[in-house]
């Protein structure tokens, strides 16, 4: 992190800013795609990560749990990989 300052009273501040999403997406027998799930992180290098998700069709949802959470599971292992790999202590 290099701090800059600006005249005597701004400081300018660059933090290393990762974002990483990933979209759940199920397909029909005729090659529709509709988005499920929306998955969202932002990481601060050496900071902080934060996660989050959005249930984009309720009724997909529910009726297919088990195999969209397995997904859920796997991007928020991969936000933690991302974020361990980047000096940010996991709680």
């Amino acid at each position: 992190m290099r701090e800059t300052k600006i005249n005597e009273f701004l400081t300018s501040q660059n933090n290393q800013t990762i974002n990483f999403n990933k979209d759940i997406i199920v397909s029909d027998l005729d090659g529709n795609s509709r988005v499920i799930i929306k998955c969202y992180c932002t990481i601060i290098s050496g900071k902080s990560i934060s996660h989050y998700m959005t249930v984009e069709d309720e009724g997909i949802f529910e009726n297919n749990k088990e195999a969209i959470q397995t997904e859920i599971n796997k991007f928020k292992e991969e936000a933690i990989k991302l974020a361990q790999n980047n000096n940010v202590p996991i709680i």
